[in-house]
């Protein structure tokens, strides 16, 4: 059987009787997941945990699926809340002072102005006011620490895009792409703790 040219929704129906069908799915997926969860950043944490948890998510899409919805749909949600959920956790009590997540991105891809988030779990709307202008704050601080060779990098990054591509984008090294990353890290780090 070519799994390839199935949509989504015929390989769920399949799953339960055929493990590649699972396997087109997170193949179908994978590029999908680390670019959600490279949208977001936990303090000491590392890409991978982000994309376990994006993949978990799509295991959860994959087996709560009713066919209300395109699956595409409910499986980028599903991820998204799996990733955000683990993020919330990680920031939790024992983290009292970093209690807030900084997601990287926009929820609109196609803005070419990137929107630096930071999201306390409060409700509350005067915490939601004081939230959002903080964000604001936030995003003129990145633009204000980062230089233009390391927001381009950062940008790429958050499309999506490998250091090995990005190297090529920039006609630099990888070696130099790792190094304005852990730059871009510790910048980040460094004005969450101000």
């Amino acid at each position: 059987m070519n799994y390839s040219e199935l949509k989504d929704e015929e390989l769920i129906k399949l799953i339960d009787t055929d493990e590649n069908a699972f396997d087109e799915i997170l193949l179908r997926y994978k590029l999908a997941v680390r670019k959600i969860a490279r949208q977001y950043f936990i303090v000491g944490g590392e890409d991978e945990d982000l994309v376990q948890e994006g993949t978990f998510g799509l295991f959860k899409a994959v087996k709560n699926y009713n066919g209300k919805f395109p699956f595409k749909n409910f499986a980028f949600a599903c991820i998204k809340n799996s990733i955000i959920t683990a993020v919330k956790k990680d920031n939790s009590q024992k983290h009292r002072p970093l209690n807030f997540y900084v997601s990287l991105s926009t929820e609109d891809s196609d803005s070419s102005d990137k929107n630096f988030i930071v999201r306390d779990t409060a409700a509350d709307p005067e915490e939601e006011f004081i939230n959002s202008e903080r964000e604001q704050e936030l995003k003129r601080e990145i633009e204000n620490v980062l230089s233009d060779f390391e927001y381009r990098i950062l940008t790429l990054y958050l499309e999506g895009y490998s250091y090995a591509e990005i190297a090529e984008k920039e006609n630099k090294t990888l070696k130099s792409v790792d190094n304005a990353v852990q730059r871009i890290r510790k910048k980040i780090q460094n004005i969450q703790r101000l």
